[in-house]
């Protein structure tokens, strides 16, 4: 009964399903959906994400879903990521002694349409991957997306993840410099 009545606890995930990649999070009006290193692709998570959902549309078709998010960190493994990106940050203007070599860290909420993105951007970030346990010193640029949106139906999952994931691939590249995404050498599935 508390659970009903403190909102404090409207977005919390009560399940948890997880493998080594992904991990998606259901909660009374929310669904959750995150992906670790390393990324296999949108189709491998889709095939995921679709399993759990079908799996466990009682769940989710009881209720009426109010807000789904994505997130995906990208980790790079010793970069200044600020010397590759299109977005310009004039941190003179804030310390006389600045040095681009220093840490620097960057987090900003944007708005747009029925969407709120977080956005996180660090030059001195380190991380231990769990496939090789060695701690790794690089930058990362971190997108969490929430979409405020009524899902009364399960199939309807998919294609808001769909949407968010769309939208944080096209986030991503366009914050990197074309040339740097050159060097990357992508991969894209048809």
């Amino acid at each position: 009964e508390i659970l009903k009545q403190d909102p404090i606890f409207e977005f919390m995930s009560f399940y948890k399903f997880n493998n080594k990649n992904y991990n998606v999070q259901i909660g009374p009006k929310v669904i959750n959906m995150s992906i670790t290193a390393p990324y296999n692709g949108w189709e491998d998570f889709r095939i995921f994400l679709n399993d759990k959902v079908t799996k466990f549309s009682n769940l989710i078709e009881k209720r009426t879903i109010k807000q789904v998010s994505m997130r995906y960190v990208n980790f790079f493994d010793n970069i200044n990521i600020f010397d590759n990106i299109n977005i310009e940050i004039k941190d003179e203007f804030l310390c006389s002694d600045f040095s681009a070599s220093k840490k620097r860290g960057y987090r900003t909420l944007i708005n747009c349409n029925d969407m709120e993105m977080s956005l996180q951007i660090d030059n001195s970030v380190g991380i231990r991957q769990e496939l090789d346990k060695k701690e790794k010193k690089g930058s990362i640029i971190d997108i969490d997306l929430k979409s405020d949106i009524k899902i009364n139906d399960s199939s309807e999952i998919i294609q808001n993840a769909e949407e968010l994931h769309n939208r944080i691939k096209e986030t991503f590249f366009n914050i990197l410099k074309e040339e740097y995404i050159k060097n990357l050498e992508p991969k894209f599935k048809e």
